[in-house]
């Protein structure tokens, strides 16, 4: 290559390099004066959300603090302040709690979002002191504000992990394991394994069961009732010495219906709704439909929807409500809210209170249902979804949709 040719090169990689390491010293600048805006205002809200105290002092964090607390500071009054970053709907989050030596909320505030503008500072500062206030570790309660579910859980989580670090720092023994993983714990502990996933077989109204689990990869079943977990593997319950032997044959007898309740994936026919996300067929002829409900979070105010559908599963039996063979037609014989990302109102349509209303309903019975209160939106993309399930479950059974 000659000197003209390699010339204009060198001369582009030359204007790389310096480009790289400007942006990488501007980068490094930003870094520092965010890191310093962030810890400014959190002197500031300090004294927001623990006022009428003094004496601040940095706390070392322990390790079995929620990994969410990066920030711990004690005044001379013996209360906590608490910094938490959390992730809503997007990451960056950040959360000042302020709870006194009895471990009561004193206040909340939000010091930093990249949340949706329309529902990000107006509702963190919808109150003079913040949410959750007056609060204990053992009365909190999760409510839902005005805006995104997604924030709204976020903003409560970060009031959640304050709490479980005062509880800490005052010497009670603190469990960082999330619901899912007590319950996975559980299971495992019913079906004597280490270490298995589970998932929860939706269809339960059919077994007279509270819940069945299936262990993912294996052949084991943990069914609950009446808050019990019996254990089941090979058609044999796991031995369990605090079960009755009424208990573990009502185990047997849900854990048979289960058995004989194997689904079996069933091609979707041409025209199915967008709803309808897949089917299948179980050993007993009930077929079982998952769903993708456009609700609020889809089609509701675009500044707070989601964007994100209502995942549903469906169960339909080719029987009457009253099993007469001489009238036979569709009647729901389970439904369960498998998530959600709905507004205050609409995330309602996760509590088995709402769905399972649907029970024994047929195709012209869905919409006698009770709307939500609050979520008309929310309520009608459910409601559609589940007579798109009917309309393919017409066409499956050899019917007209």
């Amino acid at each position: 290559m000659t000197k003209s040719k390699l010339l204009p090169s060198i001369v582009l990689g030359s204007i790389c390099l310096v480009v790289a390491a400007l942006l990488a010293l501007v980068n490094t600048l930003t870094a520092d004066k965010i890191q310093q805006n962030n810890d400014e205002k959190a002197e500031v809200a300090l004294r927001e959300v623990l006022p009428d105290h003094s004496g601040f002092v940095t706390v070392e964090i322990p390790e079995e603090f929620p990994s969410s607390i990066d920030l711990v500071k004690k005044s001379a009054e013996g209360g906590y302040v608490f910094r938490a970053v959390v992730t809503g709907k997007s990451s960056g989050l950040t959360v000042m709690i302020g709870i006194d030596k009895d471990g009561k909320i004193v206040g909340t505030k939000c010091t930093a979002n990249q949340e949706t503008p329309s529902y990000a500072e107006p509702v963190f500062e919808k109150t003079e002191s913040g949410y959750y206030v007056g609060m204990t570790e053992d009365s909190f309660t999760e409510y839902l504000k005005t805006g995104s579910t997604l924030t709204s859980r976020a903003y409560a989580g970060a009031v959640k992990d304050a709490l479980t670090g005062f509880a800490a720092l005052s010497g009670a023994e603190v469990d960082l394991r999330t619901e899912e993983e007590k319950l996975a714990d559980s299971l495992n502990a019913a079906l004597g394994t280490e270490g298995s996933k589970f998932e929860k077989w939706f269809a339960t109204d059919i077994t007279g069961a509270d819940a069945i689990y299936t262990e993912l990869g294996g052949e084991g079943v943990v069914v609950s009732i009446k808050e019990n977990l019996i254990g089941i593997r090979n058609g044999v319950a796991v031995e369990n010495s605090t079960v009755s032997q009424a208990l573990i044959e009502n185990a047997l007898s849900a854990y048979s219906v289960y058995k004989n309740s194997v689904l079996t994936p069933v091609a979707l026919p041409n025209g199915t709704p967008s709803e309808v996300t897949a089917a299948y067929v179980s050993t007993g002829g009930i077929y079982v439909f998952e769903l993708s409900a456009r609700g609020y979070g889809m089609d509701g105010d675009p500044d707070y929807a989601s964007g994100e559908p209502i995942k549903i599963k469906v169960a339909i039996a080719n029987m009457s409500p009253t099993d007469v063979p001489s009238a036979p037609h569709g009647i729901i014989v389970s439904v369960l809210t498998v998530s959600e990302s709905e507004n205050e109102a609409g995330a309602k349509c996760s509590d088995s209170t709402f769905y399972s209303q649907f029970v024994h309903k047929d195709k012209d019975e869905i919409y006698s249902v009770p709307d939500i209160d609050g979520a008309p939106v929310t309520s009608s993309g459910y409601k559609r979804a589940l007579r798109h399930a009917f309309s393919v479950f017409e066409i499956l059974t050899g019917g007209n949709a």
